[in-house]
């Protein structure tokens, strides 16, 4: 399964650097949006798991952004630009993936009761 990741920042070069780092991993594939305005134009038109925010974005930027990736989608991963972002990525994934362990079963109990009971 892939995941879809949306990394957002000014900085072309870190970006570039970020998405050649990222994408070198098979399950992963990488968009980049120069601006707020932007990453909201794509969150809107494409399905990402994930969103990483640049340390170059405006505090009100940051903001808007986890508010609306949140609200829009309430298990998507909001991440600050990191030192090891491949390895902060790793982490979030792994903590997502245990958080959203869910059991299913059956009760069948009346299965063996010999009587015809119908439950609709």
């Amino acid at each position: 399964m892939t995941t879809n990741i949306l990394l957002v920042g000014n900085n072309e070069k870190q970006s570039s650097n970020w998405i050649k780092l990222l994408n070198d991993h098979n399950e992963w594939k990488a968009a980049h949006a120069l601006t707020d305005e932007e990453a909201i134009e794509k969150f809107h038109q494409y399905h990402f798991d994930m969103v990483v925010l640049g340390n170059d974005l405006s505090a009100d930027a940051v903001k808007k952004l986890n508010k609306l990736c949140t609200f829009q989608q309430e298990n998507v991963i909001v991440l600050n630009n990191t030192v090891d972002l491949a390895e902060k990525i790793s982490e979030a994934l792994k903590a997502q993936k245990r958080s959203n362990t869910t059991f299913s079963f059956v009760d069948d109990a009346l299965k063996n009761a010999g009587l015809n009971i119908t439950i609709q």
